[in-house]
């Protein structure tokens, strides 16, 4: 039940070759393609409204998760392409008037698909891991936090995708490499610029790392899913500060707050660019301390010393 690993598949082969529209148009093929496949089609030319599904259709088959999944992102398919095809003039303003309330009710569908979903998995007879569930959650907590986008209920989509990128770094830390740089690149491409946007629109400074505005925004009051991880993994709260950061011996070293180039000297306001810099700083140190204490060290020694700083 690789749920992340599903929906970035199906994202991934689409956007590459078209837009949202497209995407939504094959997923609409998929989900006839499953639905005849389950027989979960509807009986004669009338449309009939079909049964919700069940635990016991889950446990029979795991393609019922996938018509779940793909329910879902056909609805937000639907709600980035109009996203997508504003007019530009309206950019500024965002999406207003019947578009956005049609963007919204595509994006709260699609959150019922995930929420009934986790509902599903939640029980025994399901037969779904730990790892599952929090996928699913994580999957459910990004559709919440971009209908909180689209509200611009900024604090509270804070939360929302707080708690996704909490529950996708709990996932990459208890999965294999290959796992781990999918749930990477998901916070990455996704998760983190719309945490960074909506920080911003709640005027907090940008000196503030995104692990310290995750730890102070994850819901933790009656979220079990938050303690869960937390009671496996404690340092996933871990905030960073602009003042100090630790590096992989664990000391702490000062982040520079201003930067010189030339004759000129700039403020650091953003708190990543401060903590690559710093990181910088102690690749370099590192490489000057290796180099001189290891002048007979062969040339492939010596080249992957300076990995840390060609490739922080």
């Amino acid at each position: 039940m690789d749920i992340t690993q599903f929906i970035v598949n199906q994202r991934e082969k689409a956007l590459l070759i078209g837009d949202y529209g497209s995407y939504r148009r094959q997923l609409s093929r998929r989900l006839l393609v499953v639905r005849k496949k389950l027989d979960y089609t509807s009986r004669g030319r009338k449309y009939t409204l079909k049964a919700p599904v069940t635990v016991e259709d889950i446990s029979r088959n795991h393609e019922f998760i996938h018509l779940l999944l793909l329910s879902a992102e056909r609805a937000w398919a639907l709600a980035m392409h109009m996203r997508s095809t504003q007019a530009p003039d309206s950019s500024s303003k965002g999406i207003t008037g019947s578009t956005k309330r049609h963007v919204i009710s595509r994006l709260e569908k699609a959150n019922g698909y995930a929420t009934h979903l986790i509902g599903l998995l939640e029980a025994k007879e399901s037969g779904a891991s730990a790892e599952s569930v929090f996928e699913a959650r994580a999957y459910q907590q990004s559709l919440k936090g971009a209908i909180n986008f689209e509200k611009r209920n900024w604090e509270e989509c804070l939360q929302s995708y707080s708690e996704t990128r909490l529950l996708y770094m709990a996932l990459a830390q208890s999965v294999g490499a290959k796992q781990d740089d999918l749930f990477k690149d998901l916070l990455s491409n996704t998760i983190d610029p719309s945490i960074h946007y909506a920080a911003y629109q709640l005027k907090l400074p940008r000196t503030i790392s995104i692990e310290t505005i995750v730890a102070r925004y994850v819901p933790r009051a009656d979220n079990r899913y938050v303690a869960e991880a937390l009671a496996s993994r404690p340092d996933l709260l871990r905030e960073t500060g602009s003042a100090a950061i630790k590096n992989r011996e664990g000391l702490q070293d000062n982040v520079p707050k201003t930067i010189q180039w030339r004759s000129r000297t700039v403020d650091l306001e953003d708190a990543t660019t401060a903590q690559a810099l710093a990181s910088m700083s102690m690749a370099r140190q590192k490489l000057v301390s290796f180099v001189g204490a290891n002048k007979s060290a062969d040339r492939r020694a010596k080249a992957a010393a300076y990995d840390d700083v060609l490739l922080p």
